[in-house]
């Protein structure tokens, strides 16, 4: 529990070093929306989760497998969300991006979890 404490409090310190290079803050704040989604004995909080994961993309910069994870991830946190009012098209819009890039990228694994996925979105916002 405290190592996960730990690494939330130095990856929220690094992200307050402005001289930070754009590559280890978009990594940083990825990082940070993971432990907020999962809990991993933090308190899981799925709004900060998705703020940090979002910034992260808005940067541009991440790596096309690390790009593909917090789209997934994204996606899944809205979905799988019961209390919020459910953004379909939003949803439809990340796990469309992530579905083109596991196909670019032949990750087949992700190609099985995301097709599905699109499928019941289909459906939905029919």
């Amino acid at each position: 529990e405290q190592d996960w404490q730990e690494a939330l409090n130095h990856y929220l310190a690094a992200l307050a070093i402005p001289e930070l290079p754009d590559a280890f803050r978009a990594e940083a704040l990825a990082h940070v929306g993971t432990i907020y989604a999962d809990g991993n004995r933090v308190t899981p909080n799925q709004e900060k989760a998705v703020y940090y994961y979002e910034e992260a993309l808005a940067m541009r910069i991440l790596n096309d497998e690390p790009r593909l994870s917090v789209l997934m991830k994204i996606g899944t946190l809205y979905f799988d969300d019961s209390d919020r009012t459910a953004d379909w098209q939003k949803i439809f819009g990340y796990y469309q991006e992530a579905l083109e890039l596991a196909h670019a990228l032949g990750h087949h694994k992700a190609i099985e979890l995301l097709e599905p996925m699109m499928d019941k979105l289909k459906i939905i916002l029919l």
